[in-house]
């Protein structure tokens, strides 16, 4: 059945009422959350990044202090090493130098 051969319902709804636009009572607004809210929730989602920037910071700077701390082992090393070289080579001029 097509719906151009069946009859037209029998009651159609109809606009008999006019309404003021100011008479309406408006919705209320939505509550807004107060700034500290806001803040902890933005941290909340935050917080895994700001955890990895911090790890990878702390990374930086503890490859840095190791550097320079193996900088000063190697050079507080060296004169050790080089006398202990010198005293194995020379067996005789370590002696005499403790004289």
């Amino acid at each position: 059945m097509n719906a151009s051969s069946s009859p037209p319902p029998r009651f159609l709804p109809t606009l008999t009422e006019v309404v003021d636009p100011a008479s309406l009572v408006p919705a209320p607004a939505p509550e807004t959350p107060e700034l500290e809210q806001v803040v902890r929730l933005v941290m909340q989602r935050l917080q895994a990044e700001l955890e990895r920037r911090l790890q990878e910071q702390i990374q930086v700077m503890l490859q840095q202090q190791l550097q320079i701390l193996r900088a000063s082992i190697c050079e507080q090393m060296e004169p050790l090493v080089r006398q202990s070289v010198v005293e194995l080579l020379h067996p005789m001029a370590g002696q005499e130098t403790m004289k």
